[in-house]
């Protein structure tokens, strides 16, 4: 009796680690096959350089107009 439930715990037991390793390797937390983070740190410079100018312009734009609104609004100062 007592062999015979050993036998049936370990076979359920075994059944179960399949079940979880078949679930786990068709899952999301499997590891999936990606490339590096930095695989290619040429091409991710250049963008970033890219994305740094770009910046660097819209900055200089909204600089622009707010100059010309302090200027509107000196000159509506000096009015009153």
């Amino acid at each position: 009796m007592k062999r015979n439930t050993l036998l049936a715990f370990l076979l359920s037991a075994g059944i179960a680690a399949c079940l979880v390793l078949g679930i786990y390797q068709t899952s999301q937390a499997a590891a999936q096959k990606q490339d590096p983070a930095f695989f290619n740190s040429l091409k991710q410079r250049m963008e970033m350089i890219h994305e740094l100018k770009e910046i660097a312009s819209l900055l200089r734009e909204q600089n622009q107009l707010l100059k010309k609104q302090n200027a509107i609004l000196e000159k509506s100062d000096s009015r009153k």
